[in-house]
Order: C-alpha cells, then sequence, then structure tokens
C-alpha cells in the first residue's frame, strides 16, 4: 500500500494502518528507540545496486534542451561532491531535522559512502 512520504509512513506505522514501510536513514533511530519497530533490512548494506535518488524529465525536452541537461548533471555532480568534503554541512542538514550529533554523523557516513568514488578522466 503506498502511504506518501517518510512522515506518512511513519504516521501510518505508528498508527497501525500498515505494519512496515521504507523510512530514511535519519528517522530509524527515532523509529526504533520508540519501542514500535524494528529494522528489517538496511538497503545500504546489501549488496545490490538501487537509487537512493533520481531526476526524471521529459526526453524531449532534454533533447532539444541538452544545455539545461548538462547543468543539471554538472549540479548533481557538484552537490555531490560538496557533500563528500564538506562533512561538517552535511551533519548539519542532517541535524536540522531533529536528529541527534551521532546518529548526523553515522547517517552522514552512510550516505556519503553510498556514493560512488569519481572517475578520472584522461
Amino acid at each position: 500500500m503506498q502511504v506518501g512520504n517518510t512522515p506518512t509512513r511513519i504516521a501510518a506505522i505508528l498508527s497501525g494502518q500498515v505494519d512496515g514501510g521504507l523510512i530514511n536513514p535519519t528517522d530509524v533511530d527515532r523509529m526504533t528507540a520508540s519501542g514500535c519497530c524494528v529494522v528489517l533490512g538496511d538497503l545500504s548494506a546489501l549488496d545490490i545496486p538501487y537509487a537512493r535518488f533520481g531526476v526524471a524529465g521529459l526526453g524531449s525536452y532534454f533533447k532539444v534542451n541538452t544545455d539545461t541537461a548538462a547543468r543539471v548533471l554538472a549540479a548533481f555532480t557538484e552537490g555531490i561532491h560538496y557533500y563528500k568534503t564538506h562533512p561538517e554541512d552535511g551533519i548539519a542538514a542532517l541535524r536540522s531535522r531533529g536528529g541527534d550529533v551521532q546518529t548526523a554523523k553515522e547517517v552522514y557516513q552512510k550516505v556519503a559512502d553510498s556514493y560512488r568514488a569519481g572517475q578520472t578522466r584522461t
């Protein structure tokens, strides 16, 4: 049953409307600490590739607007690079969602590790 984003999924779990769901890493400790739930699996610990984030757009738009497509990809790449090279900012962003320092550090590292190392162009 599709119930929406993470806050909506958490509410559905806590109210008993669903028995489980995908939860953002920043919210897992809070959920397990409440005593309501157990972690069945951590996608980052499984040896399977999966998309954490995605960007979608009309192919016809990007075929006509190739510069825009290139700039979107460059922005994502630069954002990932910034995240991985400025851990204090990443941790601060995670803490702004209400987590404690240790949880934010652990989640930051999981996310940073989930991005593949870049390839050097020759």
